[in-house]
């Protein structure tokens, strides 16, 4: 996994760029991964990872595991946008 500096500024830029809610999914689901890539580290979802996974407003599916979801709380707790 990468370094957390490197998750935070990917997280920024995801933000600037609109590719990631800029406040708190509304509604959001937790399961069992499946192979995908997540959303922010495209590392591939393990089998037996949590996958915390939301709709952005454009539809796109979101997928983070806990340790990217915990980075994008904080980055948006951080800029007030919650």
């Amino acid at each position: 996994m990468e370094h957390h500096s490197d998750v935070r500024e990917r997280i920024q830029e995801l933000l600037r760029t609109g590719r990631l809610l800029t406040r708190r999914p509304l509604r959001i689901w937790a399961g069992s991964g499946a192979g995908e890539p997540w959303s922010i580290c495209d590392a591939p979802v393990g089998f037996g990872d949590v996958l915390y996974e939301w709709l952005d407003d454009d539809g796109r599916r979101i997928r983070l595991h806990a340790p990217c979801y915990a980075a994008f709380v904080a980055e948006i707790d951080s800029r007030g946008d919650a």
